[in-house]
């Protein structure tokens, strides 16, 4: 860094990187890299101020140590903003917000450097230079909502910007793009704000923000309601609005001839006094070289004084345009302050025209722009290059293809270019052609893999060569004339070969697949221009395009048919905004002299085609990965490959960074996908068929449980307490207080009044008595009033021994004069201690029998119905016997293991790989958020004649995020099961000899491979690999602090009488504690038994202490099969215990043509045992409890 106080804009950059490093609170890696802690986002410097609280929660939500999950077309997909984007918003936030920079030379002055200019425009500006491709949408949703959340949420808001932003574009093509990420057309893909985690679930109710485009921007913006207005510049003002300075009237009206369209609502209020109201406007700028910096526009304006007719050049045009219209939209002498912030984002963002400019003439005769340090723009605080982005693998890798052009007959070498070349094609064709065949040879790559298809792209100097080259591909004619009438042909590689870039139509008639796209600044500034080019360039980056036809489905939907096009065939003006995914190719007919012309021609191709694989740790695949000959696996990265122009060799120093070269011959074509699809058997589709079902909650028919509460019922205090007139005033107020600091704050004023309002006494029974009941029972406050009035009654009728004189009714005693005494006596702790017992198991029992009736929700969707999707080639298994898929990419090798089992199963019926992008995703809490998990397996198999689901996750590991998902996975299956007629399990494969499981071992060694068997084996193992510990002697104790209960003990109860009272909707007595190892799978319905019997040996043997989970509402009776349950029997004796209750497997035994089940049997595992077979007819039959595993 320049120490002397001077330096350059790269100085500048380097020094904010530190600064904001520092107040994050560390550095920011590679992508590949996961982030392990949130930003510390506290001021470490002096003169920096706090974070707004809106600003803080953004920062945190968006760059959360753990990946966000999103939902898109292909499932469901863990998603994290790369560190570029993340840095340039917290670049950003840091100094508008924390240093409240506002001017350009306090931005210079803030990292000890000493500014040689002052800036002129009124308001602020920021800029980041981001490498195409890189994701500046991104980083413009991210300022958005920074900015309108703010102007929202904090009353006294720091940054000074209101609720309204504008983005603006150079040209049509850049803004239809944007429209297309901000404001989607209808049935098309959904915006950034919906796609990306950019609103937080908290914030979503202020996030109240209209989009528009020029077209429907109302008259006049409403400053208290947000919007986002998407522009090209060209339609803020018109000519007749431009401010002009002397001299330069005859240069400035013409920088506005295209004016705004007819489409707008009033010709008389152009689009920037829409913003007539605003205040603190936030402008992005897009592509923002365009704009110039400062020294550009008095460049211009000192120029168009001394010479005011001299004639002015698109790029001038462009630039003092655009920013003449910010200055408007700033304000008037009379009204200003509208613009608050101007962001420019652009991957060149320096100065391409004036005194700061310096440049080489080309072959062609035009200027070729030339980087330099002092010409980024002075406001340009974080610059990300596409070295970098190449680099991280962020954007494909360009690759030069040195090309050795020989004669076919001779071998001869021959040059690239024909410069006499009679036509474009004769002239370029040992470009093109080796640019066709490298398309050829991805085409025959993606086809193994089953993805997206390549583009070729090929880039022409004018309209006259890209009509001869579209031409010969389309008719074999390299006219420059319109040949549209003519019979398409196509081009054919070599004699014999079949034709290329040409296909059937829906009535069979050739098609071209060549487009042939013109955008020059014409096409860009005019609407009526560009509403001919549109429809077709917008397509090329889609897989389906709608039926040229116009039909529609059943649904009224347009027919989408598979995209045609496979070549663009370009002017050089289409030199940003317009970058398919899909290209992989590019020939670049014109010279390329300088590294930025470079950047400009690889730009139209960087994205990638492949999403990088981010997993639920945080850490980033950017590419699959392939094992080499000596078996270490290596990264692949996508490739561009762009044939070499010669005009390369002159710059080759200057760009050896951005690409790697390569000879044609030495490139060779490895898959790294595999395609995953849906078999063509529509038969053995059928019969493998696999449910993904998801639990979407329940609906409770609900008795009011205060309605038949009956306080009498309610066993009295023994012996009932006397009433005293004597007590410590200080002692009670202490205790009150103490109750109350951890509900309320209220408490801790609290006093004993001398004459008490009905109101305290109310406060009063409701900290001391109200309050513990509900944490006891863990109601919300619904019940406060039901249970106030229950403690209230109970307190007058079955607690005190009230003296004759005294009034029953606590109203009458407060009345009387004596609510001061009643208030002392229900404080005392022997009073309420014993009354918060006595009620609340009586409560807790009438609250748990106010169901009267439960539905809940299944949806399903079959594994069919999912579509083809790709997968990076890793353990991959094929063919897949008992599966609707063609073959499986697994992430692991041990689950490659058990999709072979799973194969060999004979009771399996269909299985499917849960790869992200089948997307079954079940809900569950981590870190105190709400995560999305996706289990491995989800199984159908027939046991005993009954459908049984399953949910397999397969771990080599386990560690706290894998216990959050088994608990939830168990749990989600208990919740599946009871709304579905068919059981549901959840199994945690554990092949982990540190944790002394091996599952997969285990199962693969046995001699048959069967669900029922891995279900039978899982019943006797717990779900965490911690409590698996040899069974021990049980200890029961008689009592259990309160905190201990139903967390580390449960009770004990008498088998006999749990089976009794729980048949009889009653609780128990328990007998007493066990304590029992932390598991979050238990709840209160859970209790400790001990075995009687021999009927479920060897598992459970006679006498073990056995945990029982009960069900208040049993599942269905076919969800219950297999499952070992306690049950009650009315009619019937169980001939191994002799009593009215037996501990046995449920079996569906029978089940009519209508799914009813006609007869069940409950089985022993101990085959000398009796098996009890039972059917409607038969008696009453109550299902009381399921046996979870033996405990000691």
């Amino acid at each position: 860094m320049d120490l002397t106080g001077k330096g350059n804009q790269l100085d500048v950059i380097k020094a904010l990187r530190d600064r904001v490093d520092a107040w994050r609170g560390y550095p920011l890696d590679d992508p590949r890299e996961a982030c392990p802690v949130e930003g510390r986002y506290e001021p470490c410097a002096d003169g920096e101020h706090p974070l707004t609280a809106t600003t803080l929660e953004l920062l945190r939500h968006w760059f959360r140590p753990e990946p966000h999950e999103v939902v898109g077309a292909e499932g469901v997909q863990y998603f994290k903003y790369w560190p570029h984007q993340r840095r340039t918003l917290e670049t950003f936030v840091y100094l508008h917000e924390v240093c409240r920079v506002r001017r350009t030379h306090d931005l210079w002055k803030l990292v000890g450097l000493e500014p040689s200019f002052v800036q002129r425009d009124p308001w602020a500006k920021l800029g980041a230079q981001l490498a195409t491709g890189s994701g500046k949408t991104k980083v413009m949703s991210l300022i958005a909502a920074w900015a309108i959340l703010n102007a929202e949420r904090e009353k006294d808001n720091p940054l000074g910007l209101g609720r309204h932003v504008l983005i603006v574009a150079p040209g049509l093509f850049v803004r239809d793009r944007l429209l297309q990420d901000f404001l989607p057309a209808r049935g098309h893909a959904r915006s950034v704000f919906a796609v990306d985690p950019v609103i937080p679930p908290s914030m979503e109710p202020d996030w109240r923000v209209s989009v528009y485009s020029p077209a429907n921007c109302p008259r006049r913006l409403d400053p208290q309601s947000a919007a986002i207005v998407v522009t090209n510049y060209h339609q803020l003002l018109r000519a007749s609005d431009v401010p002009t300075a002397r001299g330069t009237r005859s240069q400035l009206a013409l920088l506005f001839e295209e004016g705004d369209p007819s489409k707008l609502e009033d010709m008389d209020v152009p689009l920037v006094e829409r913003f007539a109201y605003a205040r603190g406007v936030t402008v992005i700028n897009d592509e923002a070289h365009h704009v110039w910096d400062e020294p550009g526009h008095q460049w211009f304006e000192e120029r168009a004084k001394k010479n005011p007719g001299e004639k002015i050049t698109e790029d001038e045009t462009a630039a003092m345009a655009w920013i003449a219209s910010l200055r408007r939209l700033h304000g008037t002498q009379s009204v200003t302050g509208r613009l608050g912030l101007q962001v420019d984002l652009s991957a060149t963002l320096f100065e391409e025209q004036g005194a700061a400019r310096k440049s080489t003439k080309t072959v062609g005769g035009r200027d070729d722009l030339k980087f330099r340090p002092t010409g980024l723009f002075r406001h340009t605080a974080v610059s990300y290059e596409l070295r970098e982005a190449v680099q991280q693998a962020v954007v494909k890798k360009p690759v030069l293809e040195r090309i050795t052009a020989r004669n076919k007959k001779t071998q001869e070498v021959e040059p690239l270019l024909y410069e006499n070349g009679a036509n474009a094609w004769e002239k370029y064709r040992n470009l093109i052609e080796p640019g066709i065949r490298r398309w050829m040879a991805l085409c025959a790559q993606h086809a193994q893999e089953g993805g997206r298809k390549p583009i070729l792209f090929i880039l022409c100097n004018d309209r006259h060569e890209t009509a001869e080259v579209a031409n010969f591909l389309r008719y074999g004619d390299p006219s420059r004339e319109d040949l549209s009438g003519q019979p398409v042909t196509g081009y054919v590689p070599e004699e014999g070969a079949a034709p290329l870039f040409v296909t059937a139509g829906p009535d069979g008639t050739p098609v071209t697949t060549v487009a042939e796209v013109h955008i020059g600044s014409k096409e860009q500034s005019n609407e009526k221009e560009w509403a001919k080019i549109r429809a077709s360039v917008n397509l090329i980056d889609r897989d389906e395009i709608p039926d040229p036809s116009g039909a529609v489905d059943a649904q009224g939907e347009p027919v989408m048919l598979p995209n045609p096009y496979n070549v663009v065939v370009s002017v050089m003006m289409l030199k940003e905004g317009w970058d398919v995914r899909n290209v992989q190719v590019i020939v670049p007919l014109r010279a390329c002299t300088s590294r930025t012309l470079t950047e400009q021609v690889l730009g139209r191709g960087l994205r990638r085609m492949q999403l990088p694989v981010v997993d639920e740790d945080g850490r980033a695949q950017m590419g699959p990965l392939l094992v080499d000959a000596e078996g270490n696996a290596r990264e692949q990265h996508e490739k561009l490959y762009v044939m070499e122009h010669p005009s390369f060799q002159t710059i080759i120093d200057q760009i050896k960074d951005l690409v790697e070269i390569e000879e044609s011959d030495q490139i060779s074509h490895t898959p790294e996908y595999v395609g995953v699809a849906i078999k063509d058997d529509p038969a053995a589709v059928a019969t493998h068929d696999v449910r993904l079902a998801t639990y979407g909650g329940q609906t409770e028919l609900v008795q009011d449980w205060r309605e038949h509460f009956d306080v009498r019922t309610v066993p009295a205090l023994t012996p009932r307490r006397k009433w005293t007139e004597e007590f410590d005033e200080t002692e009670i107020v202490t205790r009150v207080r103490e109750m109350a600091r951890e509900d309320e704050d209220d408490g801790q004023h609290f006093v004993l009044p001398k004459t008490p309002s009905y109101r305290d006494f109310d406060h009063l029974v409701g900290v001391v008595y109200v309050r513990p009941l509900l944490r006891r029972l863990q109601k919300s406050h619904q019940h406060w009033n039901a249970l106030r009035g229950i403690v209230k009654d109970y307190l007058e009728r079955r607690v005190f021994d009230f003296p004759a004189s005294l009034p029953v009714s606590f109203d009458r005693v407060i009345e009387d004069g004596n609510g001061r005494l009643a208030m002392a006596n229900l404080a005392r702790p022997e009073v309420s201690g014993p009354v918060v017992e006595a009620l609340l198991p009586v409560v807790r029992e009438a609250m748990d029998r106010r169901v009267a009736s439960t539905h809940h929700y299944i949806h399903t969707r079959m594994a069919s119905s999912v579509k083809p999707y790709q997968a990076p080639r890793k353990n991959v298994y094929e063919p897949l016997k008992r599966s609707v898929f063609t073959r499986a990419a697994m992430d692991s090798a041990d689950e490659r293991r058990v999709a072979a089992l799973l194969d060999r199963c004979s009771d399996v019926e269909g299985w499917v790989y849960n790869h992200q992008k089948v997307g079954y995703a079940l809900e569950y809490e981590w870190q105190k958020r709400t995560a999305k998990y996706i289990p491995d397996f989800v199984v159908r198999a027939r046991i005993d004649g009954v459908e049984h689901n399953f949910i397999l996750e397969v771990k080599g590991r386990f560690d706290d995020r894998d216990k959050a998902k088994a608990i939830r996975g168990h749990a989600y299956a208990a919740q599946l099961s009871l709304g579905d007629r068919r059981p549901w399990h959840y199994l945690f494969l554990l092949e982990s000899p540190p944790n002394n499981r091996t599952d997969i071992t285990w199962w693969e060694k046995r001699s048959e491979a069967r669900m029922v068997d891995l279900l039978r084996r899982h019943e006797e193992l717990p779900l965490f690999p911690e409590l698996l510990t040899d069974k021990v002697a049980a200890q029961v104790v008689a009592t259990v602090a309160p905190d201990e209960a139903y967390r580390v003990a449960w009770p004990v109860f008498d088998l006999v009488a749990a089976a009794g009272a729980f048949g009889d909707a009653q609780s128990p007595e328990p007998q007493g504690w066990m304590r029992l190892a932390p598991d979050a799978t238990l709840d209160r319905n859970c209790f400790v038994a001990r075995m009687k019997g021999d009927s479920m040996q060897p598992r459970v043997p006679d006498g073990a202490w056995v945990l029982f989970r009960h069900w208040p509402t049993p599942p269905p009776v076919c969800a219950l099969d297999g499952r070992r349950v306690l049950v009650q029997l009315r009619d019937a004796d169980d001939p191994d215990t002799g009593g009215r209750y037996a501990v046995k497997r449920w079996k569906v035994a029978e089940v009519d043509a209508d799914g009813m089940v006609e007869r069940v049997e409950l089985r022993p595992d101990n085959p000398a045992c009796q098996t009890l077979s039972l059917r409607a007819e038969d008696g009453d039959l109550r299902v009381i409890a399921e046996l979870i595993r033996v405990v000691g």
